[in-house]
């Protein structure tokens, strides 16, 4: 395919990804949002677990917000380029790059980084509350912790000094190579937050099963174990395919798996959250008991020994 061919393809791709795909999965996201604040709006009126039902709902707004304006943002950059300067076909997504680095991409970034450090934060909570009061909990914790903190520094390095990485990779420009950068980051935070915490509940199960055989608890490890897999699947699914697509050399898939990247974290996140406070991680008995577990703060009565994710063996 010529230069030409390709460039247009990419265009198509881009574009296609950036309004029709993004928007069917923001639709997701936001159907799921609503389904979170319906699930979470009981919660408000337990006085047990009110100030948690505060908490998450305020977090979870958090996330929603920061989505919704990244969205606009990024609709209002390909409007720029693909509607209001679109006198240069073969040259749209060039000039789209070039905005990145206006105040308005650069609003864009921020938000972004936002959206990643409040979902992938989530993860990384989930880790502490599993391996909290345990002796490997300092030694557990070190790398995720290193690799959010250089996942979210990458960013900010971008928003700080925007020409520094494409001076050095000017053949690939500082927003693809910043970009790829942290999708790998967020893999491996991904991907090593869900093996921990997978491992540690099968750990858990495994020795609940030796001292007491098959119980209702037994089955609440398993539960939560497939709802952790399922909830992050998808996204580890898609930042794999974008870390694929660019190793490939394939700029289009890269930026079709990109465009929708916010919004795929923003679903698993959702997910997670609606499962748990509906309940439907766990069997119906010991409902109570995981929202509990998960909540991520609560203090009211449950010990580490107790606690289903914060169980020590």
């Amino acid at each position: 395919m010529s230069n030409t061919g390709q460039l247009r393809l990419t265009e198509d791709v881009d574009l296609i990804s950036a309004t029709t795909i993004n928007g069917l999965l923001y639709g997701i996201a936001l159907s799921l949002f609503f389904l979170c604040v319906q699930s979470l709006y009981p919660q408000l009126k337990a006085p047990h677990l009110q100030r948690q039902a505060i908490f998450i709902l305020g977090y979870t707004s958090a996330v929603m917000i920061c989505g919704f304006v990244y969205l606009a943002l990024f609709t209002q950059i390909t409007q720029l380029a693909y509607i209001d300067h679109n006198t240069s076909p073969g040259e749209l997504h060039g000039y789209e790059q070039l905005l990145y680095g206006q105040p308005i991409g650069v609003v864009l970034s921020v938000f972004n980084t936002m959206v990643d450090a409040l979902t992938l934060g989530t993860q990384l909570w989930c880790l502490w509350v599993v391996y909290h009061a345990t002796q490997y909990e300092i030694i557990i914790m070190v790398l995720p912790v290193l690799l959010y903190l250089v996942g979210v520094d990458l960013q900010l390095l971008l928003l700080q000094y925007p020409n520094l990485v494409s001076q050095i990779y000017s053949f690939l420009g500082s927003q693809v190579f910043i970009g790829v950068m942290n999708i790998a980051f967020q893999l491996a935070f991904t991907l090593l937050v869900t093996l921990l915490v997978i491992g540690r509940l099968l750990l858990i199960h495994r020795h609940h099963i030796k001292l007491m055989g098959a119980t209702n608890i037994s089955k609440l490890y398993m539960s939560i174990v497939t709802m952790f897999i399922e909830s992050y699947a998808l996204e580890s699914a898609w930042v794999l395919a974008s870390l694929i697509s660019y190793i490939m050399g394939g700029i289009a898939s890269l930026d079709f798996f990109s465009n929708c990247n916010v919004a795929i974290e923003m679903i698993a996140y959702f997910l997670v959250i609606y499962r748990v406070s509906t309940g439907r991680a766990q069997s119906k008995d010991a409902r109570q008991q995981v929202t509990r577990s998960l909540e991520f703060n609560y203090s009211t009565g449950y010990t580490t020994q107790t606690s289903v994710l914060g169980t020590a063996t």
